[in-house]
C-alpha cells in the first residue's frame, strides 16, 4: 500500500509559504479532512497526488511512499483442509 509523505508535502509546501493544512487545502482545494485523512495513513488517489505535483512541482513519486507494515496481515493465512476421518459403519 502507498501513503502520503507528508513530510516531503509539508517540505515543498512550506517554501511556498503554506506553513499548516489550512494554507495547503486553500492552496490546492483539496478538503482539509481530506489531507488529514491522507497524514492519518489512507491511500492517496492519483487525481490527488497531480493536484499535489501541479501546485507544489517535483514529482509524483517523491510525494509517495511504500508502506509494508501492515503487508503481511492483509493476506490471509491459507488453510489447510483436514483429512476427513472415516467412520465405520
Amino acid at each position: 500500500m502507498i501513503r502520503l509523505n507528508m513530510a516531503a508535502l509539508m517540505k515543498r509546501a512550506r517554501s511556498m509559504g503554506d506553513e499548516n493544512v489550512d494554507a495547503i487545502a486553500g492552496r490546492t482545494g483539496i478538503s482539509r479532512s481530506t489531507i488529514y485523512r491522507l497524514a492519518g495513513g489512507s491511500e492517496p488517489s492519483l487525481p490527488i497526488l497531480c493536484k499535489f505535483r501541479a501546485v507544489y512541482g517535483g514529482r509524483v513519486d517523491s510525494l509517495i511512499k511504500e508502506d509494508r507494515t501492515g503487508q503481511d496481515a492483509a493476506v490471509p493465512k491459507q488453510r489447510t483442509p483436514r483429512p476427513r476421518s472415516r467412520r465405520s459403519t
